[in-house]
């Protein structure tokens, strides 16, 4: 009995939303602000953060300046959105340095994608029509919404491309499932799929798909399972989720939990009555998850660019390095600075956008 109740508890961990953490604000003159330390609050790159209430929003530099002793690093305030950060004791840091789509393009358009469970809500960038009929699709990752993957729309208008950041079941925009809970990708990719299909009606002739964190793992089910990958001609991933096994036994790790706590996790997934209990329709099928079993990447026929960091410790380099070698040569990856996970972008978003420039003249 115990060891089936600590299964659905790890479960939940796995696939239940969970509120960010707070992190609390040590300084802050108007001009600068210094945070506690936390993995994204000491990364080298820019940062963006809310207000714990999401009325404001804030850019911040680079860091100017580390303490020695505890290497909470102080930033400069760079742009701010909304209420005012004056008086407030603590900020919401997930690496969103984007405010909302009007900071993008204030032209955007909110569209809805008709899914197999209901609407998709939409943000797209660009008319339906282009010279090139080119279009991006950018998916966002678990525990966060569209404006997680609004980082890579900058660069595909950059080339002319029109962009659709989408949403998908659960995640607070999309349909509602019980208890929010993920699939991990095993029925998301259908809402992903849906986007595909949309842009094809509305004139896309060649599509990027764009993947960050969970959502490169469900960019790489939805090009597989499409109907349309004649119309698929690359797919970009940003710190992807590959293999579900060891992303969870690293999160095990990361809280400071035993490993046992990892493998009822996964015991409790598998299983259709605890998975039930979790909130999920059906079971968690780990193996159809994985990219790095078997070459399957290399068989959607496309060129993949995928960005990591070595000091991505939720979703470690070495998984995204296994896929690599495994789907030679169509799969090329650019390893960043070390930072926290999915912050890829904000070490240095010239590099960034410019590395996607390069990789989409020599293949597209």
């Amino acid at each position: 009995m115990a060891g089936a109740i600590g299964s659905i508890f790890a479960a939940r961990q796995v696939v239940l939303p969970v509120d960010p953490p707070q992190i609390p604000i040590l300084r802050q003159d108007g001009k600068t602000m210094t945070l506690a330390v936390d993995g994204k609050t000491i990364a080298p790159g820019i940062l963006g953060i809310f207000r714990t209430d999401r009325t404001g929003h804030a850019t911040l530099s680079r860091p100017i300046h580390t303490d020695p002793v505890t290497g909470a690093t102080t930033r400069r305030i760079e742009s701010t959105w909304g209420a005012s950060f004056a008086g407030e004791k603590a900020v919401i840091c997930e690496g969103d340095v984007f405010a909302g789509p009007e900071a993008v393009d204030p032209d955007f358009v909110e569209v809805l994608v008709p899914g197999p469970l209901g609407d998709c809500p939409a943000w797209q960038f660009g008319p339906d029509e282009n010279p090139e009929g080119t279009w991006a699709i950018h998916v966002h990752g678990i525990r966060t919404k569209r404006i997680h993957a609004l980082r890579s729309v900058p660069a595909m208008t950059a080339l002319g491309y029109t962009s659709l950041v989408v949403s998908f079941r659960g995640d607070g925009d999309g349909p509602a499932v019980p208890h929010s809970a993920s699939m991990l990708g095993q029925r998301e990719w259908a809402d992903v799929a849906a986007a595909i299909d949309y842009a094809a009606a509305h004139g896309a002739r060649k599509i990027v798909l764009i993947g960050w964190s969970l959502g490169g793992g469900v960019a790489l089910l939805a090009a597989e399972r499409t109907s349309r990958r004649d119309l698929l001609s690359g797919l970009v991933l940003v710190g992807p989720a590959l293999n579900w096994k060891t992303a969870i036994e690293q999160g095990a790790v990361e809280m400071g939990l035993p490993r046992q706590v990892a493998i009822l996790g996964l015991v409790g997934l598998r299983s259709k009555l605890a998975s039930r209990l979790v909130g999920l329709p059906e079971p968690v099928d780990f193996d159809a998850l994985d990219w790095v079993r078997e070459p399957r990447a290399a068989a959607l026929g496309c060129p993949i660019l995928l960005f990591h960091s070595a000091g991505d410790t939720t979703l470690p380099m070495d998984v995204s390095q296994r896929f690599a070698k495994l789907n030679a040569p169509a799969v090329e990856v650019v390893e960043t600075a070390a930072t926290a996970h999915n912050t890829e972008y904000n070490v240095d978003p010239e590099v960034f956008d410019s590395t996607i420039a390069r990789w989409i003249s020599e293949h597209q």
